[in-house]
């Protein structure tokens, strides 16, 4: 018995043509939403001497899939989080912010004043949504 697949190397072009689409607009939506939090981040930021909402940037590596929206400045998780007894951080950050926990060598009580995780928050849904689309896209091969 013999089974001769005709066209393979043509359906494995179209195939991967495919697959490149996709990646490339997963990295398009990805690079919308970094930017919109990124915008959000710096008009929630504290504004002292304006330090702060310049220090916000993203990334986005491309071949890792790794990407963040982060302020450049070393005071930065004090205003997200707060400081002393007016401490506020959300369930999924305890870990990041614990790197930030104080030594107990002063007290300093700062309230919180988030400014990058309710960028995330308000823009989480809108990305979720937007991938969905991108993956629901009827593509031929």
């Amino acid at each position: 018995m013999k089974i001769e697949l005709k066209g393979i190397e043509k359906f494995n072009r179209e195939l991967d043509k495919v697959k490149s689409e996709i990646t490339r607009d997963i990295e398009r939506t990805t690079s919308a939403s970094l930017l919109r939090i990124q915008s959000d981040a710096k008009r929630k930021a504290a504004v002292d001497t304006g330090r702060l909402r310049a220090a916000i940037h993203h990334r986005q590596e491309g071949t890792s899939g790794e990407v963040a929206v982060y302020a450049h400045v070393s005071y930065a998780p004090y205003i997200e989080f707060g400081t002393g007894n007016m401490v506020s951080v959300p369930d999924e950050l305890q870990e990041i912010a614990d790197e930030f926990r104080g030594r107990g060598v002063r007290q300093v009580n700062l309230p919180a004043r988030p400014f990058l995780y309710p960028a995330l928050v308000k823009e989480r849904p809108k990305y979720i949504r937007n991938l969905k689309s991108v993956l629901g896209k009827s593509r031929t091969v």
